[in-house]
């Protein structure tokens, strides 16, 4: 059985044919041209990259169609069949074994948003001489500068970010903000994902490492989020036909559209909002982390792949994939993990701590500096942390001396009273408070009270002190720390020296990441020398 979808209309000797029957034949062939059979025809553009592993629909529909775009026998006296079919006949006519209702459907859809010459009025499809508003639309697209689709994409991401702790399209690392107590994603321009891998890497270690022309103190606190190159496109050219139609919108006057020209227009740009929204939304599935390997500095990625994340927007989605299973960045900490990291033989500044878990790639990544003062908070509460403030810290030897009623343990505080700035955390078996001996009393009943004495008093003062440690493993040197500490407050500053030995070497590139940029992280100078 043949039907209308059947007909060779591209075969010269039918083309002629059907040229005589309709009688315009310059007219219809600008149709057949545009749509049909020119070197860039629309319905075989379609078929070629929407249903390429199928026989044609598009131009089975297409055909179709335009066997139906001429009218038909009268239906009774001076009453004659309207030109055009409707979608229930055109499917009786068009499905067979080859071509099933689905894509059918779906083809129908492709042609009436990129042919230039088919018209549906709502009721009835049909192809006709005059463009449609796919032509109008097609010419405002040419219109379109790259720099205004950059600018409309830019903007999207802007409100979507908005208020989250997001940077948008760096041009160099100094445009990633440093130091700042929050875990931040920053999202890649679109060129970045037409770079080869070399240069991705080079520009990625460069801003997770770097902060303009210093090394980035808060490493620990950064991502990347990777443009995917398999959305650019599709969204370029959303973005692209929606511009164009606010601008045909706003010359509706001026170019004297028809209410089926707006109904037309109002559902292609359903169609690409819907193209838009879904390209935007997969945008960046992908996370940069810096870890260290081997003593360098490397790259580790983390993709959304299959797994099924609950939230939508771009940011959250990518901050849902950072705590799934396993966990890359952390809202809350317990007290036994906070406090086998710290380790505090002392006491330690709240800064300090912070500054350590934002910089150093050796503690979990964690969301923002509250992280921290809610677990101190924990830990004061329960006892195994004390708290006041550096101004009231005075360490004599290896004692810390507070005054009572400025430290706070075993009782219940907020997380807001923690100031980061100048909260000092005490270890409580550490923690010596002033004591004030018994009043004198003479015979007579009087006496006064002498000074307050500390526990603990240093006899002797001496004003050069050098001390050699020898053959201090790792865990010791940790230990050191508060005590080398504890002199450089009273002296002002130290000098150290250090000589290390290993029989198999050290690489270079270890010692200037492992070692050297930490110490230069915060401006100790120090001077070198390799054998």
């Amino acid at each position: 059985m043949i039907s209308a979808k059947d007909i060779p209309i591209d075969d010269p000797e039918v083309k002629n044919a059907f040229f005589t029957e309709v009688g315009q034949r310059e007219p219809f062939q600008a149709v057949l041209e545009a749509d049909f059979i020119g070197p860039n025809a629309t319905i075989a553009r379609i078929d070629k990259s929407v249903f390429k592993n199928l026989n044609e629909p598009a131009k089975k529909i297409a055909t179709a169609i335009l066997m139906y775009s001429f009218g038909g026998q009268p239906r009774g006296e001076g009453e004659e069949t309207l030109p055009g079919v409707t979608e229930h006949d055109l499917l009786l006519s068009v499905i067979s074994p080859d071509l099933d209702s689905t894509t059918a459907k779906a083809a129908l859809k492709e042609l009436v948003a990129k042919c230039l010459y088919i018209h549906f009025d709502g009721v009835r499809y049909a192809f006709k001489t005059t463009p449609n508003i796919n032509k109008l639309l097609e010419d405002e697209v040419e219109m379109i500068k790259d720099e205004e689709v950059k600018n409309a994409i830019k903007s999207l991401l802007e409100r979507e970010l908005s208020g989250k702790p997001a940077f948008i399209w760096p041009s160099s690392s100094k445009d990633i903000p440093d130091r700042e107590p929050r875990f931040q994603i920053s999202y890649l321009p679109l060129e970045f994902a037409y770079k080869s891998d070399k240069e991705k890497e080079k520009i990625g270690l460069e801003y997770l490492t770097q902060y303009g022309d210093k090394p980035r103190n808060y490493k620990n606190a950064l991502a990347l989020a990777i443009p995917d190159k398999n959305q650019i496109e599709p969204l370029r050219r959303s973005v692209r036909y929606l511009l164009a139609i606010e601008k045909i919108k706003g010359k509706r006057k001026a170019l004297n559209l028809s209410e089926e020209h707006i109904e037309q227009l109002k559902e292609r740009e359903k169609t690409e909002q819907a193209s838009r929204d879904s390209s935007f939304r997969n945008l960046y599935n992908t996370l940069w982390l810096l870890k260290m390997e081997n003593g360098m500095f490397s790259i580790e990625t983390i993709e959304v792949g299959g797994r099924a994340l609950k939230e939508t927007n771009i940011h959250e989605r990518l901050m849902e994939l950072l705590k799934t299973s396993p966990p890359k960045v952390f809202d809350s900490l317990t007290t036994s993990k906070f406090l086998s990291l710290i380790k505090i033989e002392n006491g330690i500044d709240v800064k300090r701590i912070v500054d350590t878990f934002f910089s150093s790639l050796e503690y979990p990544r964690i969301i923002d500096e509250n992280v921290i003062k809610n677990v101190i908070a924990k830990c004061v509460e329960n006892g195994s942390l004390g708290i006041t403030t550096r101004d009231k810290v005075q360490v004599i030897g290896d004692e810390i001396i507070t005054p009572p009623e400025q430290t706070i343990i075993g009782k219940k505080i907020s997380s807001e009273e923690i100031d980061t700035s100048d909260g000092y955390i005490l270890n409580p078996k550490k923690i010596q408070v002033e004591e004030k001996p018994e009043p004198l009393v003479d015979a007579a009943g009087g006496g006064e009270e002498p000074p307050t004495v500390p526990k603990s008093t240093v006899s002797d003062k001496y004003k050069y002190i050098k001390y050699n440690l020898k053959k201090v493993s790792r865990q010791q040197l940790y230990k050191c720390f508060n005590a080398l500490a504890n002199l450089a407050e009273k002296c002002g500053s130290i000098s150290i020296k250090i000589e290390a030995q290993s029989e198999e070497g050290i690489d270079i590139n270890y010692l200037k990441n492992a070692v050297e940029e930490p110490l230069e992280e915060i401006e100790i100078e120090i001077e070198k020398e390799y054998k």
